[in-house]
């Protein structure tokens, strides 16, 4: 096998796009398969001639070709399309969400070699990052929110934010006044970690039932914490006693224990 000859045909959409491939030599089969969001004849494998139509699929991928004879077996790979993400991985590990480290951590976006180009950025918290092409060494306060976008030949690519976030950090300084008997404030440290990560504040009393609840869908909805990085539950009017602020942040539940006088 000599060559690939690719040809743009249409673009069916900005993010869609379609190509005409094929190789150069006799062959009586050849094995078309596709990886990450390509597709060869409407699949993700074929088996026919030596040409095939290629689409993607919001993102490019690899195109792998086995072509043989009665004298050999020829094999090529090449990416098309712009590049996504095939891993994504924090200190070895797939990447989580949240994902909790202790300071420092090594990340890893994989693009199966379709990207020729990394570029890591911080776009929330504090703290540092060093790049080195698709991986990236990273070093955080308490939060940082560390941002991947890959790119080719064919444009920009698939992006992927980390979170990274320290063990034992519950990201809010404080609830305050406590005693109220007016608003119950939370206060974050980070509002992106409050816009992505927070998923409830919920106050409940000495019997385990729920009586204040903030609507946290509605304030991301409003784009609250772009703005501030408080919440303010009214607790007033909701009998003196001792009750429970549960905030879930991510996949953990924080608890302070308030009293409404």
């Amino acid at each position: 096998m000599s060559f690939f000859q690719i040809e743009p045909i249409t673009a069916h959409s900005i993010k869609s796009n379609t190509y005409a491939v094929s190789i150069d030599g006799a062959y009586n089969s050849v094995v078309w398969q596709t990886l990450g969001g390509l597709q060869v004849n409407g699949s993700t494998s074929y088996s026919g001639g030596t040409s095939a139509t290629i689409s993607t699929q919001l993102f490019g991928g690899r195109l792998n070709v086995s072509a043989s004879n009665s004298c050999a077996t020829n094999t090529a790979s090449i990416a098309v399309g712009s590049p996504y993400i095939k891993t994504k991985l924090v200190n070895g590990n797939n990447s989580q969400y949240p994902n909790y480290i202790n300071g420092s951590a090594f990340l890893v976006a994989d693009s199966d070699n379709t990207a020729t180009s990394y570029n890591w950025y911080i776009d929330g918290g504090s703290g540092y990052i060093y790049p080195n092409f698709n991986s990236c060494n990273a070093s955080t306060d308490n939060f940082m929110r560390v941002t991947v976008t890959t790119s080719n030949q064919y444009g920009t690519g698939e992006s992927y934010i980390f979170y990274l976030q320290n063990s034992g950090y519950s990201g809010y300084s404080m609830v305050y006044p406590n005693p109220t008997d007016d608003i119950l404030t939370v206060s974050f440290d980070y509002k992106e970690l409050a816009e992505d990560l927070l998923n409830s504040v919920v106050l409940y009393d000495d019997k385990g039932q729920a009586v204040r609840s903030y609507d946290v869908a509605s304030a991301k909805a409003n784009h609250h914490f772009m703005k501030s990085k408080n919440v303010d539950l009214n607790v007033k009017g909701q009998k003196p006693g001792t009750y429970y602020l549960h905030i879930q942040i991510a996949d953990k539940v924080y608890k302070e224990r308030v009293i409404i006088r």
